[in-house]
């Protein structure tokens, strides 16, 4: 059995113990304590070596950090200026495309329109005649839209009895032109949907 000479750590008293005893008690002060080792003094040493790598790598990151904190809050701000411009860009395009389709339906709307509020308010037999023969071909071509007239006791979108109201119209009376009151109601969408004609 190999042996070795430690000293106590706490009195001081040589002490002779086996090579490999880890935990050693002073037969003096009865102090127990750790027997360092080769190969436990170089665990310690590395362990120290990478809390001292760990530290340091720790203050180097720290430090980048302090560094690239004012570039990383500006690359945040250009992110957000950015995300701005292009949220803007799109709710732009949307707009345009909005107004560009309510300016299309619009015109579609007035040009439809327009044709019947030319003759509107008090009109001769001719502006009713007119009025009558742009339903009637309306109400030919448009089964999605027919305009229904309304003339004395006819409330109507048959194009034969539109065509029979227009035949009934009378220009004169007593020598006097007669006059008619032409009026309009309207869809939800802005289409005239109904003809009133009243003597």
């Amino acid at each position: 059995m190999e042996l070795k000479e430690l000293k106590c750590k706490n009195c001081g008293s040589t002490l002779e113990v086996e090579k490999n005893t880890e935990i050693v008690t002073c037969n003096f002060c009865n102090t127990t304590f750790s027997v360092e080792t080769n190969e436990n003094k170089a665990y310690q040493e590395e362990k120290g070596r990478l809390r001292a790598q760990d530290e340091k790598r720790k203050e180097m990151i720290d430090e980048l950090d302090k560094k690239t904190k004012p570039m990383r809050l500006i690359g945040k701000i250009w992110f957000i200026v950015i995300l701005i411009i292009f949220v803007l860009i799109f709710l732009t395009i949307l707009y345009n495309i909005v107004i560009s389709h309510n300016k299309s339906n619009n015109m579609k709307v007035n040009s439809f329109n327009s044709v019947y509020e030319l003759y509107s308010g008090k009109q001769t037999s001719l502006s009713v005649n007119q009025v009558l023969k742009e339903v009637i071909t309306n109400n030919n071509k448009n089964n999605n839209h027919l305009i229904t007239v309304i003339y004395e006791d006819n409330n109507t979108t048959d194009t034969k009895v539109i065509t029979d109201i227009n035949n009934s119209i009378e220009t004169y009376e007593n020598y006097n032109f007669i006059y008619y009151n032409i009026s309009y109601e309207y869809d939800k969408n802005g289409y005239i949907y109904q003809v009133k004609i009243e003597k």
